[in-house]
């Protein structure tokens, strides 16, 4: 399942929103939830890997914080 940041926005474990550019999510870590969770608008699921498009105005330190956010709260790959 692959959903794009229109479609979700991403609630990490400690309760931080986050909007990655790509979020996909496994089927198998899909079908382990609910179906009322599911259907939440804000799923609580760590997707497996995330793309975030950076702009040339975000540091490095920005760009590394925002990964570390993503990766404690349970994504396995984010680019």
């Amino acid at each position: 399942m692959v959903l794009h940041k229109n479609n979700i926005k991403k609630l990490l474990a400690f309760n931080y929103l986050f909007g990655p550019d790509v979020a996909v999510v496994l089927i198998t870590r899909w079908n382990a939830l609910t179906i009322p969770q599911q259907n939440e608008t804000y799923p609580p699921v760590a997707s497996n890997f995330i793309i975030k498009l950076c702009s040339q105005f975000d540091s490095p330190q920005y760009i590394h914080n925002k990964m570390l956010h993503w990766i404690n709260g349970g994504v396995e790959i984010s680019r």
